[in-house]
């Protein structure tokens, strides 16, 4: 059986900007979440009260014939490079906003991605599109996965920051550059497999007039609205000013004649929440039409620079901040730094850069989520202050960033959500799929990191175990499979001894630690029950034991 490997990061360090001479090609596929995309990252941002906020290697043709996808990589980056610098016109940053990729985000959202505006999802459920064969077609995209996962990481940069780029990425960036569909598939040509390629289209094309009736042509105007408010605004509210400040905060490597390219898509009126997207030299910003507070989409449009600018942190200083929290005294200093990118994207774009906009703070959630606008505000006090005297992040700042995480969240270290904050998923292959597994747990719990591998005792799953020493490892099998877990004892010992422990029927789970990390393991007799564990995970929030079997049990089981 062939190893299947995903990285749930979506955002790419260097984005349209160029490849980092130190990248990894490797024989996985994902099946990110789009975290991947992933945890590639997608935010939520909430509106009311306020904004809350794998491998590269010759792909095969339907005939056989290989496309060398790492060589078409590196034309696309290079052709987007010089399209990004020949519109350089003073502003950091452009506005605009581009069909091609409104429609491929509206596609992912048809999928159940749960990372894009669902609001386009229930808009199309409810129309009278919502047919067989749309869902035919539906399904037809959701099998890319095989193609768009395919992903490769960069070996010089900590993995604690998961650093890498998938093909779904820069099939997404090609489409916010894309003037149409033709355009699209000649700039993707060559990153996947022709009947890949072909099918792609073939549901974009399908699915166009359907967006266009919709989404597209009802809200067009009003989009438009927002993209030329956005550049008249930007000179007031000293956005170059603010990037400035925010480049040197972040210590970021980012080429200052570098343009920033901000594509926006339509969310139809009605949403309650609005979704950013960072890719290095590409940011894609929903919103929602009908909100009249642009303050507040640009407070999302700067979060989602910040994310850029701490992807763009030099090597050098990329270790030397992971080593101030990886030597951190503190229990939740490991906690902290999995939290820190998304934590102070929030308290930079919808903390300050709102309120130099707005000309005041906002009061309410800036993120939907409790431990990212927790954290986010108390970071706060102390990010405005670093900010508003060009001050650069330094180990002070570590030291108070774990402060306060420990006092906010004094309980958080013992749930679940802590515990799987930088995770490896490893699973059998019966139980689902890698991007399956992933969806189920992100539909309960945020989780800034997940590597996943299929099946358990492939080579490139002992890889992770072996590779990412502090990652809490998540084991998913049914019992005719628990051998995968019992090979797996050269680079976990002792698990083949926790495995053996288990009772010989029914369904058990726990949580077991093993030296400077934690195992979960889950034995299920049903593959079925996978997504209801996961529940019930959610809903009694932490382990009630550790180091010994449980039966699941409560409502969401039966």
């Amino acid at each position: 059986m062939s190893g299947k490997k995903a990285r749930s990061d979506p955002r790419s360090p260097f984005g349209v900007l160029g490849m980092p001479a130190a990248a990894r090609t490797s024989n996985r596929v994902s099946e990110h979440s789009e975290n991947r995309y992933s945890s590639r990252r997608f935010r939520s941002h909430l509106r009311n009260p306020g904004l809350a906020s794998d491998c590269l290697t010759k792909g095969v043709g339907q005939n056989g014939e290989g496309t060398d996808v790492t060589s078409r990589i590196t034309a696309i980056v290079l052709i987007a490079q010089l399209f990004a610098s020949s519109s350089f016109a003073g502003s950091r940053v452009e506005f605009s906003a581009g069909k091609a990729h409104s429609l491929f985000v509206f596609m992912e959202g048809l999928t159940g991605n749960p990372h894009r505006p669902r609001h386009l999802k229930k808009t199309f459920d409810e129309s009278k599109f919502n047919n067989a064969e749309s869902q035919t077609r539906i399904q037809a995209f959701r099998d890319l996965d095989s193609a768009f996962g395919r992903h490769f990481e960069f070996e010089s940069l900590p993995r604690e920051r998961n650093n890498g780029v998938s093909v779904e990425v820069l099939v997404t960036i090609q489409s916010a550059f894309a003037k149409d569909l033709k355009d699209f598939r000649q700039r993707i040509l060559g990153l996947m497999p022709y009947d890949k390629l072909t099918t792609l289209i073939d549901t974009l094309a399908y699915f166009e007039p359907i967006y266009d009736e919709l989404i597209w042509q009802p809200n067009q105007k009003d989009l438009n609205q927002v993209v030329a408010e956005f550049k008249t605004k930007s000179d007031k509210w000293e956005l170059d000013d603010m990037f400035d400040r925010a480049l040197t905060f972040y210590r970021s490597g980012w080429p200052l004649e570098q343009l920033f390219h901000v594509i926006l898509y339509p969310i139809p009126r009605g949403a309650d929440t609005s979704n950013g997207q960072s890719f290095g030299a590409f940011e894609s910003v929903g919103v929602i039409i009908g909100d009249k507070s642009t303050e507040r989409e640009f407070g999302v449009v700067f979060h989602e620079i910040c994310h850029s600018l701490y992807d763009a942190e030099s090597a050098e200083f990329q270790q030397t901040l992971s080593n101030w929290f990886m030597n951190h005294p503190s229990p939740y200093a490991r906690v902290a730094y999995s939290w820190l990118n998304e934590a102070l994207a929030t308290a930079i774009g919808n903390g300050w850069a709102y309120a130099k906009a707005k000309g005041e703070l906002n009061q309410g959630e800036w993120f939907h989520h409790e431990k990212i606008n927790g954290f986010a505000h108390a970071l706060y006090p102390k990010v405005a202050e670093y900010l508003n005297s060009r001050k650069p992040i330094d180990e002070d700042f570590v030291n108070f960033a774990v402060q306060a995480f420990e006092k906010t969240f004094p309980q958080a270290i013992s749930e679940y959500e802590t515990i799987m904050s930088n995770l490896v998923l490893l699973s059998d292959g019966s139980v689902g799929s890698s991007r399956d597994l992933k969806r189920a747990l992100q539909s309960q719990f945020q989780i800034p990191s997940i590597d996943s591998a299929s099946p358990i005792d492939h080579a490139e799953s002992k890889n992770d175990i072996r590779n990412k020493p502090s990652a809490t490892i998540f084991l998913i099998a049914t019992r005719n499979n628990r051998k995968q877990i019992e090979a797996i004892d050269d680079v976990l010992p002792g698990i083949e001894k926790i495995v053996k422990s288990a009772a010989k029927e029914g369904d058990h789970f726990g949580v077991f630690d093993f030296d400077s990390r934690k195992v979960m393991l889950l034995l299920v007799e049903d593959p079925a029950t996978v997504s209801k564990v996961i529940k019930w995970m959610a809903a009694t929030v932490r382990p009630e034991k550790t180091n010994e079997f449980v039966p699941p049990e409560g409502d969401s089981i039966k």
